[in-house]
């Protein structure tokens, strides 16, 4: 089996058929993530996840743009939602179709953000099916996924 090279996290499209969700909010100070990078929210602006995200916002769709005042530029994310399936590698493990349904955490590995194929402790990212760019076995092989809605910022309860 081959080893899947780590890419940027990406919008796959949604389970409705709509366009993904695209928002801009205020972001913070001195952002120099990467397009395809997990956000959270912090103190109302848009900043980067830090290890082991447990709130998750969106995906970005463009780089940040390290600006000294929070605030004074707009950040461009894809909103992790219920509808929204995003595309990530399946980080540090192989594929198997026995992870379909299952949740992961997330990981960062330079500056790429992944599903982290070890981890199952946060649950943040639902695994809904294998990519069929890559063969069932590879390591870091791509899965499609949706954010846990209790991972969501934007998650609404009653």
């Amino acid at each position: 089996m081959a080893t899947i090279p780590l890419m940027p996290l990406e919008v796959a499209g949604t389970i409705s058929g709509n366009a993904p969700a695209v928002l801009d909010l205020p972001e913070g100070a001195t952002q120099t993530f990467l397009t395809g990078a997990l956000l959270t929210l912090t103190a109302g602006y848009v900043v980067e996840c830090g290890a082991n995200p447990t709130r998750v916002l969106g995906v970005a769709a463009s780089p940040g743009q390290n600006t000294a005042t929070n605030g004074l530029k707009k950040c461009l994310f894809y909103e992790a939602n219920d509808d929204t399936v995003f595309i990530g590698n399946f980080a540090g493990a192989a594929t198997a179709v026995t992870i379909v349904g299952f949740a992961y955490d997330f990981v960062k590995t330079g500056n790429i953000w992944s599903v982290d194929g070890t981890d199952i402790a946060a649950r943040s990212a639902i695994i809904r099916k294998l990519d069929s760019r890559d063969a069932v076995g590879d390591t870091n092989g791509r899965v499609h996924f949706l954010v846990h809605p209790w991972r969501s910022v934007l998650h609404y309860t009653s």
